[in-house]
């Protein structure tokens, strides 16, 4: 249970370095996974997720003061472009 772990990690530092290093191993081989998706093989969506946590993309809509009714939708698509062609991936082919 939870707080079996949770008491062991405590009497253990052996058995909480063990977790830990199980945990950044994990996080590496995603993130090296994530790292071919987006660039290698070209999945759009491992990209967006990509960019949105390493290069601060964020997907936000807001009502124009004043209730009018118009919808203004904030995006960087010009910055979004440019960082895929960076990378190598051409926007166009997605």
């Amino acid at each position: 249970s939870q707080s079996t772990i949770t008491r062991r990690k405590r009497s253990s530092d052996q058995f909480a370095e063990a977790l830990y290093r199980g945990k950044v191993r994990g996080i590496e081989e995603v993130s090296n996974a994530l790292w071919v998706n987006a660039t290698e093989k070209q999945n759009t969506s491992a990209a967006i997720f990509y960019l949105k946590n390493r290069a601060g993309w964020t997907e936000k809509a807001a009502v124009s003061a004043g209730h009018t009714g118009q919808v203004c939708i904030e995006h960087g698509l010009e910055n979004a472009l440019a960082v895929l062609q960076r990378y190598g991936i051409d926007p166009g082919e997605l």
